[in-house]
């Protein structure tokens, strides 16, 4: 463009001098010919001039005015051409950018650069290329896969490519970066993927194989060879050396199969033992079909086998399991039943017997319920239902009565949902408690005259108790009061006399002799129980239990009204007087806690200490000693329960539930 300007302007320069020229020298000469007059001859120049200048303007607009015309049109024509370059660069589907040789500068980017890299125009414009160099690693400038990062800090696989170029006169390079991470990840994925696949096979035993119907050759993939024992041969393996590696019962089965899969009847399908070089046997499970030609022609048999040598032996132990499992079944004494919609599937003998019947034709037709009568049909059938539907269903023991002919025997019927077959089936199993009801029976009737006898052996020790302690108290208790009160006289009477008295060491023996007959007559039979209530009888036998112990003892209850029926209030009596003894002898404890509180129609008691506990479930230990199985039978004898919580460090609470009525 700057060459065609300069041409247009030495043009028009040649063109303005020739016609001044022409011009000055033609109207000089015509005038000197034509005017000899000076002062009109002068006139006449003047006016030559104006008209010289006038013409020279027009011929010089003509001249400048075709040529600005055809630049600006060549303007024009450069622009759409650098709009059109420029529109290829920005739009650009791929990330290109324009950098500085030397300071590597970017110049200008298109849109798909700022969006792969996820900066702005103004961002790119305004940084060094080597802003976009991964972490780790130098800016590489040369063709070829080099490693980039975005402005989120993700690291991309880029497809390098570099020119050379001059943009706005200076030396700059045309920088082409296709982000192939994708691409590279998908071949990686892929790779992983073989590896996988290969890894899987070889763990499954699986592996692949071909053969062609020309040259009768197995190839084998690598997994086969090791399953066969043998090692990789490139010329792979001849059909009739594989046939004779085949077990002679299985080779009739591989003919078969072969020939069918070959009339394209069916793919081949068939299982194999296989004796291998290296002395081992193995079960394949070999599967194929037919491969084509272009056209019609079959060319060959492609497939695949598996291993299934650890298959057939679990299915032989199960096989086996199955049976000693049927066996184990039969000897049950419970009877077993498998039916579906009511129907038998399968009876143990157990079972056959409960139903009276000697082998399974016999039930053909029959529903299990039809052996079952009264309520317990109903409820029965309500459970068969639920399983039927897939639901949860309760697996406990339904009671029910079953007839068998003129014998009616008492069972327990427990079902739950089993696979049959691959069919949901129910399995039942029947539970002869005829026997053991009877036994039941009898066992309550001879708990029941136990606890009676129990309760009635607890009156009579009560009763002797209390008779004892008022003959205590009133008899021998007055005989000491009156031998006490008798030495007393006495020694008052010797008080004086020079040697001393010889009663008194009498008198301290007749004293501590009626304490220790009161305290006994107390035990046996609190004289506070009777006229004051359990709270009274509780507070008295507490404070004295422990007046010379360390242990703090603290009591917390209030008066019940009305009291509580006598036999309760000696049960709960005995119950604590038994609890805070054992606390003294063998609990070590510092402190024990006695609570009693009325509750609806219930009297509670709990006594609690802090010393050395023992172990509740030991059928040897503490729990099991007499005083404790006393303190039960107290508590159930009238109608009550008592519990006892216990460890070698937590100390033990007894806790009481009585009835306030007997």
């Amino acid at each position: 463009m700057k060459l065609d300007l300069n041409r247009a302007a030495a043009k028009i320069v040649a063109i303005y001098l020739t016609f001044g020229i022409a011009w000055i020298l033609g109207s000089d000469g015509v005038l000197g010919m034509l005017v000899h007059d000076q002062q009109i001859y002068a006139d006449i120049q003047s006016i030559k001039g104006l008209l010289y200048v006038s013409l020279t303007g027009l011929l010089l607009y003509g001249l400048i005015a075709r040529h600005m015309h055809q630049a600006a049109k060549l303007m024009r024509l450069i622009k759409d051409s650098e709009a059109s370059y420029r529109s290829l660069f920005i739009d650009n589907p791929n990330p290109m950018w324009v950098h500085d040789a030397q300071s590597l500068q970017v110049l200008e980017v298109n849109r798909a650069a700022c969006l792969q890299y996820g900066y702005s125009r103004e961002q790119f414009l305004k940084m060094p290329l080597s802003n976009l160099s991964a972490p780790g690693g130098g800016l590489v400038l040369d063709n070829g896969l080099v490693q980039h990062r975005a402005s989120d800090g993700r690291i991309l696989d880029i497809d390098w490519a570099v020119q050379t170029i001059s943009f706005e006169g200076r030396s700059a390079r045309l920088a082409r970066a296709i982000d192939i991470s994708s691409a590279l990840s998908a071949q990686r994925e892929l790779a992983d993927s073989q590896h996988l696949l290969a890894e899987a096979q070889r763990i499954a035993r699986l592996g692949h194989w071909r053969i062609g119907l020309e040259q009768c050759v197995f190839s084998f993939s690598d997994q086969v060879w090791p399953m066969l024992g043998m090692a990789p041969e490139a010329d792979g393996v001849r059909y009739d050396r594989f046939f004779w590696m085949v077990h002679p019962g299985d080779r009739p089965a591989l003919q078969r199969a072969q020939s069918s899969a070959l009339a394209g009847a069916a793919p081949l399908d068939v299982q194999l033992r296989i004796q291998c070089p290296d002395g081992r046997l193995i079960y394949l499970h070999v599967r194929g079909e037919l491969v084509y030609e272009i056209g019609d022609r079959p060319s060959g048999l492609v497939g695949s086998a598996i291993d299934i040598t650890e298959l057939k032996m679990a299915e032989s132990k199960v096989i086996e399991g199955e049976r000693q499992y049927r066996k184990l079944v039969d000897l049950m004494p419970e009877g077993l039943v498998l039916h579906r919609g009511g129907r038998f599937q399968f009876c143990n003998q157990a079972a056959l017997r409960l139903l009276g019947v000697t082998d399974m034709d016999e039930l053909s037709g029959k529903n299990l319920l039809d052996w079952v009568s009264g309520e317990a049909r109903e409820n029965i059938r309500r459970r068969f239902d639920v399983i039927a539907k897939g639901a949860t269903a309760d697996p406990g023991f339904i009671p029910a009565t079953f007839t068998n002919g003129t014998r009616q025997c008492q069972v327990e019927i427990a079902s739950q949902p089993v696979t049959l077959a691959g069919e949901s089936a129910v399995q039942s199993m029947i539970r002869d408690v005829t026997e053991s009801e009877r036994v039941k029976a009898a066992l309550e009737v001879a708990n029941t005259e136990l606890h009676r006898l129990s309760n009635r052996v607890l009156e009579v020790q009560e009763n002797e108790r209390r008779q004892i302690a008022r003959e205590l108290h009133d008899e021998i208790g007055q005989a000491l009061t009156a031998i006490k009160l008798h030495l007393e006289w006495h020694d008052r009477r010797q008080t004086s006399a020079p040697q001393g008295s010889p009663f008194s060491e009498l008198v301290d023996m007749a004293s501590r002799a009626l304490g220790q007959v009161r305290d006994l007559s107390r035990m046996l039979r609190p004289v506070q129980l009777d006229q004051l209530g359990l709270v009274a009888a509780l507070q008295d036998h507490i404070t004295k239990l422990f007046r010379n112990s360390p242990i703090l003892a603290t009591f917390d209850g209030v008066e019940i009204e009305p009291r509580p029926d006598p036999a309760i209030e000696t049960a709960a009596f005995r119950i604590v007087q038994e609890a805070l003894t054992n606390t003294l002898k063998h609990a070590s404890a510092t402190a024990v806690t006695v609570r009693l509180r009325a509750e609806d129609s219930w009297l509670l008691l709990e006594v609690r200490d802090n010393g050395k506990g023992f172990v509740t479930n030991e059928p040897t230990g503490p729990s099991s000693s007499l005083g404790l199985i006393g303190m039960r039978e107290r508590a159930v004898g009238v109608g009550g329960r008592l519990s006892i919580e216990s460890s070698l460090i937590g100390g033990t609470l007894v806790q009481a539930r009585l009835p306030l009525r007997h």
